[in-house]
């Protein structure tokens, strides 16, 4: 099966799932840049927490808890994706230890929303810490216009010094 995918990937998109696999990789390096303990040769400061928007069915968020355990990570996406995911981290038997999930449908309600009156996210988000903040996989389906009322938002949520790692495919 997995070589048909590839085949058919390769026929209409040559290069997608090269190009998948780098993206995956140079955010995931970017994220882990911004966890390093300063002075440890990584970066000039270490966030104090990671947001993932629209995280879909990316484990990102879950692997690297269980790396840097100092470290809250958060993801956000649509509660019916988040409920596939759930699904299968029980599946799998994975650590979802350090990983807080917020359900909420990003095109009925802002990010700082979500983040902040979903699920008691007031008592566990915090607006005012560095943060990496993660948007892989998503501005290709967004219109400008909502590309840049999620930028907007995201800026209203993260503290000083944080980060934002996207990939952007055009319009």
């Amino acid at each position: 099966m997995t070589k048909w995918i590839r085949f058919i990937c390769n026929l209409y998109s040559p290069g997608l799932l090269n190009g998948v696999g780098k993206r995956k990789a140079y955010i995931e390096t970017a994220v882990r840049n911004e966890l390093s303990i300063p002075g440890s040769g990584g970066s000039r400061h270490a966030v104090e927490q990671v947001l993932v928007v629209a995280s879909g069915y990316d484990t990102l968020a879950l692997r690297l808890a269980e790396e840097f355990p100092h470290v809250l990570f958060y993801e956000v996406d649509h509660p019916a994706t988040m409920a596939i995911k759930r699904r299968a981290v029980q599946f799998y038997q994975m650590s979802d230890e350090g990983s807080i999930d917020f359900r909420a449908d990003l095109t009925k309600t802002s990010l700082k929303n979500a983040l902040l009156t979903e699920d008691g996210g007031l008592d566990r988000y915090d607006i005012t810490k560095p943060t990496a903040v993660v948007m892989e996989g998503l501005t290709m389906y967004l219109h400008e216009d909502e590309l840049l009322n999620l930028f907007n938002s995201t800026a209203e949520v993260v503290g000083p010094k944080s980060t934002i790692s996207f990939d952007f495919f055009g319009w």
